[in-house]
Parts: structure tokens; sequence; C-alpha cells
């Protein structure tokens, strides 16, 4: 081989190496950039996940909130059944007057049979 040959070669394998260097060089930049906008994506992700899950955690408690508010609530079969304890009227009659005093209502008593034999033939 002669020498200009092998010069010619060198220069070429140096010139081959420096851009490989600089093809290194971006790929090591590119790889920094996309590691970054990972590690920004996965905080992003991660309060997105917490704001689900917080909203989901609202959402069971308010479902349970509501079930107990249901379970607690009275009828109107016992709402009206605790007015007319209490001395009103809750037949159509006669409806929000006062019942004097050691009295009962025909009408308001067989208002509320009505009601209870309703409320049971649903349940049944």
């Amino acid at each position: 081989m002669s020498h200009d040959l092998i010069q010619e070669l060198i220069d070429k394998a140096e010139s081959d190496l420096l851009h490989l260097s600089d093809t290194i060089a971006e790929l090591r930049e590119s790889m920094s950039h996309l590691m970054e906008q990972n590690n920004q994506l996965k905080l992003k992700n991660q309060e997105l996940t917490d704001i689900i899950l917080s909203k989901d955690i609202e959402n069971d408690v308010l479902k349970e909130e509501d079930s107990i508010l249901i379970e607690n609530k009275p009828s109107g079969r016992d709402r009206l059944q605790a007015y007319y304890d209490d001395g009103i009227h809750i037949c159509h009659e006669f409806f929000g007057m006062p019942i004097t005093s050691g009295e009962e209502c025909l009408f308001c008593n067989k208002f509320l049979e009505e009601l209870e034999k309703r409320d049971s033939s649903k349940s049944a």
C-alpha cells in the first residue's frame, strides 16, 4: 500500500469518527430531551390520576351519604302519621286544621289505612 492511500484511509476514518461523534452527541441531546419530556408526562399523569381518584372518592362518599339519607328518610305515610299524631288533620276535608283534643278523625284514619294497605301491597 502506498503512503498516500494509507493517509487517505486514515483521513476517511478520522472523518467518519468525527461524524459518528457528532451523531452520538445529537442522540444524547435527543435522549435527554425525551427523558425530560417523559418525566413531565409522568408527573402530569400522576396529577390527573390523583384528580380522578379524588373525584371517585367524592362520588363514593356522596353516594354513601345519599343512601344513608334515603335509608333514614321517613316515608310519606310516616310523615303524615306524625302530623296526625301531633293533632293536625291530614284528610282532604280538614287538611291542616287542628284536631280537637281527645277526638279522632274517621277521614284521617281511613286515609292512613289506605296508605298502609298500598304500602304493604307494594312491598309484597
